[in-house]
């Protein structure tokens, strides 16, 4: 059975008194160092120029990378996975120093290699499943959690300690191994999301080859927000809430409809992407394709933003955001 840990579970002391360097200063880099703000630590805000610019304006210390990391007890690396390997040689590896630890926001570089922490520090895992506000002082988002190394033996009371003290217990922590964030996490950007948008576009073009108004399909398909009503619901009650909060119609719409989706095939389809993921190659191919400049990514974008239906979408966004 899987271990959720709550608020009763994290003591923020145990991160108080400490040097914390957050390195990348994007949406969740902006949370974290604003709950920490209030906390009794030394926070440190480093990366990039354009971050250490932001972060400083905002009026947080900022120090150059080897200085940051030399001084700290605990480190964020909050840097998206494509950059992240490089990152750490640069800034991180040859400060490292024993009694430090090490969190990450991703368990994608340790799962495949792209990094390797020595043995002396804590390695913990830190990935809220969706990115909370800036602003917000209350989250009740839930995060994966790990430990991947526990060097002091301390490492658990410190990954719960700071999230303790950034407000991210309130929703609950799912304990899970770093392959086990990677993989879902992947399976989800790689199967569930392609099909949501596959379903959106096929709908889509069927309602425009039968005469219906572009802008009252967009509007009823996803732009208005219904569908993430939905979806909320989902994230409340489940599936199964969801549904049985539903409307009569609805129940027997989708249950009565529900069987002509059992296709095989969408299962091979997804046990073959599951398993690229598992094994490593989407993982290679895309450091080879992030290595050479992404001209593969680059032509797919292209091919994928020259469709019609993004002018259609674009003039159906601005109708309603006139006035």
């Amino acid at each position: 059975m899987s271990i959720i840990y709550h608020e009763h579970d994290g003591d923020a002391r145990q991160i108080h008194t400490k040097t914390i360097t957050i390195i990348g200063y994007d949406a969740l880099g902006q949370y974290v160092c604003e709950q920490l703000r209030h906390q009794p630590v030394r926070l440190l805000v480093t990366g990039a120029t354009h971050d250490q610019f932001l972060a400083q304006s905002h009026g947080f210390l900022v120090e150059a990378p080897a200085i940051a990391v030399n001084q700290a007890d605990i480190i964020f690396l909050n840097v998206p996975d494509e950059t992240i390997s490089e990152l750490y040689m640069a800034w991180v590896a040859r400060g490292l120093r024993k009694e430090q630890m090490l969190i990450f926001k991703s368990g994608y570089a340790i799962t495949y290699g792209f990094i390797e922490p020595p043995p002396f520090i804590d390695v913990g895992m830190i990935s809220p499943r969706m990115t909370p506000r800036p602003t917000a002082s209350s989250t009740h988002i839930p995060v994966f959690v790990g430990v991947w190394q526990d060097s002091s033996r301390r490492a658990w009371q410190h990954i719960l300690g700071f999230c303790k003290a950034v407000n991210l217990l309130d929703g609950g922590a799912l304990e899970v191994s770093f392959e086990q964030e990677t993989q879902i996490r992947l399976f989800v950007e790689q199967a569930i999301i392609p099909a949501f948008q596959r379903i959106m576009t096929s709908a889509t073009e069927l309602f425009i080859e039968l005469g219906y108004p572009i802008d009252g399909i967009l509007t009823d398909l996803y732009l208005s927000g219904q569908f993430s009503d939905y979806i909320e619901a989902v994230r409340q009650h489940g599936l199964l809430g969801a549904l049985n909060h539903a409307s009569k119609t609805t129940q027997y719409g989708v249950l009565s409809r529900r069987d002509k989706f059992n296709d095989i095939k969408l299962e091979r389809l997804f046990e073959s992407i599951l398993t690229d993921i598992r094994n490593g190659n989407f993982a290679k191919m895309w450091a080879k394709e992030h290595a050479e400049g992404h001209p593969h990514l680059d032509k797919l974008q292209k091919t994928y933003e020259s469709q019609d239906l993004w002018d259609l979408e674009q003039q159906t966004l601005d109708l309603f955001h006139k006035g």
